[in-house]
């Protein structure tokens, strides 16, 4: 079985553990629309990257180690179906999986480096984008038993307007401009550290690179995760980065 068809069987699973109603129907929800994608589709083109491949190829060997490109970038599952999208029904022929390279994935280009970079270079978009990445880290550990709380609405609308503002959220995602020795390293070789403080009211902190994100309430609740076959089965701690990267080119 391939990794692709490893991972849909492993959300499938997941989603029917909260929508047995589901189950008579060879589906995926996309994470961002919810609209359905079939086995087929899914093994066609669904399976994305969540940091995008060609900027994780640049690591260094520190980063390397760590893990494969699939594991360092994070995947995720989003549609390919044509849809509408923001405020003013502007179309997309490839579904959200063309809409997160079009918006977002060309952002990171010159962020995800370990340059410093000044606070000018950021733009209302980029923490729009810092949020949808911290959006898909979670769905990956905690999968649909956490995204398809109403709360998570409003994340997923902002996603659709890359330059409103949708949702107060925006105010805590977050990026850390000075520099590698305050990355984000995990052991799992996800890039994405989630947690937060074991409490009913209590957001969700993600951390990845030099990001940082907070979530609304719920993952706490959570029962029958995901289980993604990329992720390795280790806890991931957070640490800095090693200077062997620097030394990379």
């Amino acid at each position: 079985m391939s990794i692709t068809e490893q991972v849909f069987e492993a959300l499938r699973g997941n989603l029917l553990a909260h929508r047995p109603e589901l189950s008579g129907e060879d589906v995926v929800l996309c994470p961002i629309c919810l609209r359905k994608v079939s086995r087929a589709q899914f093994l066609a083109g669904g399976l994305e990257h969540i940091l995008p491949r060609t900027v994780i190829k640049q690591d260094g060997p520190y980063r390397r180690s760590l893990g494969t490109i699939n594991q360092r970038c994070g995947v995720t599952l989003l549609c390919r179906q044509p849809r509408a999208w923001g405020k003013d029904g502007f179309k997309s022929l490839d579904g959200c999986n063309g809409l997160k390279g079009k918006l977002y994935d060309r952002l990171w280009r010159d962020l995800l480096d370990d340059a410093p970079h000044p606070d000018a270079d950021l733009r209302h978009r980029h923490g729009v984008a810092i949020l949808m990445m911290a959006y898909l880290g979670t769905f990956q550990y905690f999968g649909y038993d956490y995204i398809l709380r109403a709360e998570l609405d409003e994340i997923r609308a902002q996603f659709d307007n890359p330059d409103d503002r949708v949702t107060n959220w925006l105010d805590r995602a977050t990026y850390n401009p000075k520099g590698p020795n305050l990355a984000v390293v995990t052991a799992s070789g996800s890039p994405f550290f989630v947690g937060g403080i074991r409490a009913k009211d209590a957001p969700l902190h993600v951390l990845f690179r030099r990001f940082s994100a907070y979530l609304p309430r719920g993952h706490w609740e959570c029962r029958g995760l995901p289980g993604i076959p990329l992720l390795r089965p280790d806890v991931p701690k957070i640490g800095q980065a090693n200077t062997a990267d620097n030394e990379d080119g």
